[in-house]
């Protein structure tokens, strides 16, 4: 979790970087998706609004299509329309990475101060790979520590 959100949070922020030069669609009616000007979209269009033949357009962004800044959605005339920028889930991932991150360490900390990683019971007099008498949680290892 802890680099799955670090990895997420990366990848996001190279779409959004690549997203304000190129563009990337995808046509397969009544599905139009891609992304470009910082988000993604994604459109399902029951008329026939898009007259290209189905495939995957690239290019050079029209530098007079708006920016993304917020999510949006629209539904008009058969046509239903969501639109999301990038830096919306790179700070979700990203947080969810950090929380991660910061429950490890805590943990970590609790484990080599003595107590219970889980319920802060004193292991003081216990043996080293006995579990918790309070919670019943199995202890961290210094082996364990180092695959992780």
């Amino acid at each position: 979790m802890k680099w799955g959100g670090a990895a997420v949070g990366v990848l996001m922020l190279a779409a959004w970087a690549a997203s304000e030069r190129w563009y990337l669609h995808h046509y397969a009616w009544p599905w139009l998706y891609g992304a470009q000007r910082g988000g993604a979209y994604l459109v399902h269009d029951r008329g026939a609004m898009y007259r290209m033949p189905p495939g995957v357009y690239t290019g050079r962004v029209d530098p007079t299509v708006p920016k993304v800044w917020w999510a949006n959605a629209s539904i008009s005339g058969g046509r239903t329309y969501v639109g999301i920028p990038f830096w919306l889930p790179a700070v979700v991932a990203g947080l969810c990475g950090a929380i991660a991150w910061r429950l490890d360490v805590i943990a970590r900390r609790r484990a080599r101060a003595g107590a219970c990683p889980r319920c802060l019971y004193s292991r003081a007099g216990l043996a080293a790979n006995a579990p918790c008498p309070e919670c019943g949680a199995a202890p961290i290892t210094i082996a364990a520590e180092a695959t992780l």
